[in-house]
């Protein structure tokens, strides 16, 4: 920009020259004056010629011009300097300017990993703390909770992992087995560990960790042997129950093949007595005795299996199967009262996952309650109607009678312990709530409703895809 206009000593020269001429103007001016000349060229010219002093007058111009070129040049100089100085205050300004950015920068980016660090540090400790609580917990938790490696060897266990296999070492690999059966992340389900001499129910849970680590899995595992063998202590002691007051019916039902057999071996008797007795006839009453026999037999053969304490294990049944058990058990004692049984079963109904004697005796229980709300209503004959059917993955079982129905407090406590509508002294009030627990581990449902024309037990358990061979 400097570079575009003329230098200090430039302009110095022309004003110094300029101020110099006003000294030969104003003593020639001067002298004219005093000497009363004309102003012309010709005065101007004689009052130079007269006065040697303006010779030294006029050479002003000159000297001042050479004093104010060299005031000039050191303008110039000074002006070159302070814009050197200025260039170099503003590059020093800008540094000084970067330097604070930059600090300012450095600062907050010491802030920020400050921030961070205390933040990453809080986690840390957070997480450590959750550990800590988690270990806490999973030692202090009732249940038992193991890492098992893809060797099956136990990699990590809580307390309650730990006191199960002391009762027996082998159990490590036996839970080991049966949780390689189950899949991972579904619900926890009732398992038998029958292997090995060792007779144990467990509910039993298995989640696996994955790749990252090593293929291992979690096991959780719960003991109910005692809980279980108390359930079924409890289920035979109903069953017994069930048994003590169908004793009428059964000797009624056993009553008639042995008569039976009786007449036939009478017969029999009389026709070899004669001498031209028919072999033909005779083989027929063999044929008959040896029916009577086998529905005795039946008969006698159920009722010792319904009477046995369980230890079978969950499978695949039938609901069909344990329907029609229950109903030779009751068969005689409801012709007898007068009480129909209407049965709607659909084709090819699929299985379930239980206890067969164990279904059964839900519905002695259901059929029982059932056939006494008929008795007590209706002073002729009464129905109970049983429809079996499956939906999309249930398989439902709905049991309605004639009977009165049912109360409000009744349809609320009917699945509870020692709630009985009988009156003292006929019933034990477990019946609704054995099978409450029956058809709950199953992993099924019961409810209790009302329904036009007496009471209505509906029941529903989940489906497999495996069905009945025939």
């Amino acid at each position: 920009m400097r570079d575009q206009f003329p230098s200090s000593r430039a302009i110095f020269a022309v004003y110094g020259t300029l101020f110099g001429l006003m000294f030969p103007l104003c003593a020639t001016v001067f002298d004219i004056v005093i000497q009363a000349l004309p102003f012309s060229i010709r005065s101007v010219i004689s009052v130079q010629q007269s006065n040697a002093l303006h010779w030294i007058i006029d050479s002003a111009p000159l000297v001042l011009a050479a004093f104010a070129s060299l005031a000039g040049r050191r303008q110039d100089l000074l002006e070159a300097n302070m814009a050197q100085v200025i260039s170099m205050n503003v590059q020093l300004k800008q540094e000084v300017e970067h330097r604070i950015e930059a600090e300012i920068l450095a600062q907050t980016a010491r802030s920020y990993a400050e921030e961070a660090r205390g933040r990453v540090e809080d986690k840390q400790a957070e997480s450590q703390r959750l550990t800590d609580q988690l270990q806490r917990l999973l030692s202090a938790m009732p249940i038992g909770v193991a890492t098992y490696d893809r060797d099956g060897e136990i990699v990590s266990r809580n307390t309650a992992f730990g006191d199960f296999l002391d009762k027996d070492k082998r159990l490590k690999s036996v839970v080991y087995e049966c949780a390689q059966r189950i899949e991972s992340g579904a619900p926890a389900r009732e398992v038998f560990l029958n292997q090995l001499d060792i007779e144990k129910f467990v509910v039993l849970a298995r989640i696996d960790l994955g790749e990252l680590e090593n293929d291992s899995m979690w096991v959780l595992l719960a003991d109910v042997t005692d809980q279980k063998m108390q359930q079924r202590q409890l289920v035979h002691a109903a069953k017994m129950s069930n048994l003590g007051e169908m004793v009428t019916g059964m000797a009624h039902e056993l009553n008639q093949p042995l008569n039976h057999i009786r007449l036939l071996a009478s017969n029999m008797e009389r026709l070899v007595s004669k001498p031209d007795s028919d072999p033909e006839q005779m083989k027929g009453k063999l044929r008959k005795l040896d029916r009577s026999v086998d529905r005795a037999a039946k008969i006698i053969d159920h009722m010792r299996a319904f009477g046995r304490l369980d230890i079978d294990d969950m499978q695949p049944i039938s609901i069909v199967t344990a329907l029609k058990g229950a109903l030779v058990l009751f068969e005689s004692q409801l012709k007898s009262e007068g009480v129909l049984v209407d049965v709607d079963i659909e084709d090819n109904l699929p299985l379930i996952d239980g206890i067969e004697s164990q279904l059964e005796q839900v519905f002695l229980n259901i059929i029982a309650n059932a056939r006494d709300a008929i008795s007590i209503n209706a002073a002729g004959t009464g129905t109970i109607f049983v429809k079996c059917s499956s939906r999309l993955h249930e398989v439902v079982v709905r049991i309605r009678d004639t009977g009165a129905g049912l109360t409000k407090e009744q349809l609320v406590k009917i699945f509870d312990p020692f709630y009985t509508t009988k009156p003292v002294g006929s019933g034990t009030g477990l019946g609704g709530s054995i099978s409450f627990g029956i058809v709950s581990s199953f992993g099924g449902k019961i409810d209790a409703r009302n329904w036009q024309s007496g009471a209505e037990i509906l029941m529903t358990f989940p489906r497999i895809a495996r069905q009945l061979t025939s």
